[in-house]
């Protein structure tokens, strides 16, 4: 599918594809790979696409880049600039997911803050 996309300069569905195989190496515990391909999908989306910085597609790299991150309060970084990414993003991008993701990234949140055993935090 990426090839197909990347053959007819539809980019941000090439990126889509490799955000969405990021996902899949992440939940097969291969943060090599799934940081390989969401790098991949973010020089793309960046360089090439055109895209908005607040399209949600940034935002769903960012999360990636966020559970991908072994120190907690980097990560609540990359999950806070997530929610300002998603919560702006229905103006830019036509995508109907975007209540579902915030609240990913909240869980993420507070999973982070739970592993710090700050649970009035989380």
């Amino acid at each position: 599918a990426f090839d197909l996309y990347a053959s007819s300069h539809r980019w941000q569905d090439a990126a889509r594809v490799l955000i969405r195989t990021a996902s899949c190496y992440y939940d097969k515990k291969n943060k090599v790979i799934t940081r390989q391909y969401t790098e991949k999908a973010h020089e793309i989306l960046k360089n090439i696409s055109g895209l908005p910085d607040n399209h949600c597609q940034f935002g769903d790299i960012m999360h990636l880049y966020g559970i991908l991150e072994d120190n907690n309060q980097t990560a609540r970084t990359h999950f806070l600039t997530v929610l300002d990414i998603y919560q702006t993003a229905s103006t830019v991008c036509k995508c109907n997911d975007h209540d579902h993701k915030i609240a990913q990234v909240y869980e993420n949140i507070g999973v982070r803050y739970k592993d710090e055993e700050n649970y009035t935090q989380a």
